[in-house]
Formats: structure tokens, C-alpha cells, sequence
């Protein structure tokens, strides 16, 4: 099923998933520059299931991890 989330109808499940991924993500690439320092390239890809709002939101607090694009 194609859906983009900020159309209405989208699966309740997809809700629950953006949370996680706003939330658990700026953790994880957290811990991932104290674990590797800044010599390895991390991008992230939430496929979209983050609305356009939410997609930014993640961008900024991503900001500080220097993500490749």
C-alpha cells in the first residue's frame, strides 16, 4: 500500500513508528559519534514515513551529527 503520512488513512502503526524514529534516532547517531568520531560518513532514510514537518524537525536535531547527504 503507497501512502505518503500526511495524507488521511494512513495506517495507525506508521504513528507509533514516526515516534520511534524521531525519538531513538538523534539518540543513536549520538552515541554513534562518540563511539566512531567524525571520520565515518552516516545517513539516514525514514522512507517516507515522516511528514514534512516531522522530516524537518529530525534535520535539525540531526544537525550536529554531520550526516551525509
Amino acid at each position: 500500500m503507497h501512502y505518503e503520512p500526511a495524507e488521511k488513512g494512513a495506517p495507525r502503526r506508521i504513528a507509533g513508528l514516526r515516534n520511534t524514529i524521531l525519538n531513538f534516532t538523534p539518540q543513536l547517531f549520538a552515541r554513534l559519534r562518540k563511539e566512531f568520531g567524525p571520520e565515518i560518513y552516516l545517513l539516514h532514510d525514514a522512507h517516507h514515513r515522516l511528514t514534512p514537518i516531522e522530516a524537518a524537525r529530525l534535520g535539525k536535531e540531526l544537525e550536529p551529527f554531520h550526516l551525509s547527504g
